[in-house]
């Protein structure tokens, strides 16, 4: 994960008006939102709460811990409908946002890694991303700067997952 956040350190270096990082969360505020939530946070998670409390690129939005600016797990979670709670028995926890669809991890408690996947508003249904946080992750980074660079010369929000235009090697 440490490469991850080397990553996100430098493309916000790069694009400091279009990446905002948060201060760190407290631990107690991680045990409350596990407690309140019923869930163990994914631990390659926690290390990206670990550098910051949220992260938002452009319209992309990982929602923090506890974060006014934000918004919180807690809330996030409270708000989705009762579709996106639940698949075989397990429950998914939607951490980031693109303000059409939610990203949402699978927590299966058997599981050391749980696979992401993004439920859309529009299709009320859940398609696989990756099968980890960190694979999610560097997914998204490797996709991300050309939807930061489009933004900068067009104006235009893409989507990472717009396989009609982002480059297919990425």
């Amino acid at each position: 994960m440490n490469k991850i956040i080397d990553e996100i350190i430098a493309l916000q270096k790069q694009y400091p008006q279009l990446i905002k990082t948060f201060p760190l969360v407290n631990s107690r505020m991680v045990k409350f939102v596990e407690e309140f939530l019923s869930i163990k946070l994914d631990e390659q998670l926690l290390e990206i709460y670990n550098y910051s409390n949220g992260l938002s690129f452009l319209q992309y939005a990982l929602v923090g811990i506890n974060n006014k600016q934000m918004g919180s797990l807690l809330d996030l979670n409270q708000a989705v409908p009762d579709e996106m709670y639940t698949h075989d028995g397990n429950r998914y926890l939607t951490f980031m946002s693109d303000g059409g669809g939610y990203y949402s991890y699978l927590d299966n408690p058997q599981e050391i890694n749980h696979p992401v996947y993004i439920y859309n508003d529009e299709s009320f249904k859940h398609k696989l991303i990756a099968p980890s946080i960190k694979e999610f992750f560097e997914y998204f980074l490797k996709r991300i700067p050309y939807v930061l660079e489009n933004h900068l010369k067009n104006g235009e929000y893409l989507s990472i997952d717009d396989e009609e235009i982002i480059p297919s090697d990425l």
